[in-house]
């Protein structure tokens, strides 16, 4: 939006915006930016075992949640075209220190 509020036509401004995103996924390896909780895959398949839904929310695309999933060794919790885990992945948020 600020590109194209500076004038930037809109068509090249989402080009430049999608062009670094795709240059950061490319530079960075999101995946060691994760550390896994202690006793969390025990405590999803408690829950899982119990009868509770289990489900992930997140803005994310799917190889990168997958990814992600198989870093905090979650992975067990995805089958087919839906990531099942009762827990919900969001972009964090950042608080000022």
């Amino acid at each position: 939006m600020v590109l194209y509020q500076q004038g930037v036509p809109w068509d090249e401004s989402k080009q430049l915006v999608a062009q670094a995103f795709d240059e950061a996924d490319t530079d960075t390896d999101r995946r060691t930016l994760f550390k896994p909780v202690e006793g969390i895959q025990a405590f999803l398949l408690r829950l899982k075992s119990k009868g509770f839904s289990i489900a992930i929310a997140t803005s994310d695309e799917r190889r990168d949640t997958e990814a992600v999933l198989s870093v905090l060794a979650l992975k067990i919790f995805s089958t087919g075209s839906c990531v099942q885990a009762n827990i919900t992945l969001l972009n964090p948020i950042l608080k000022p220190s």
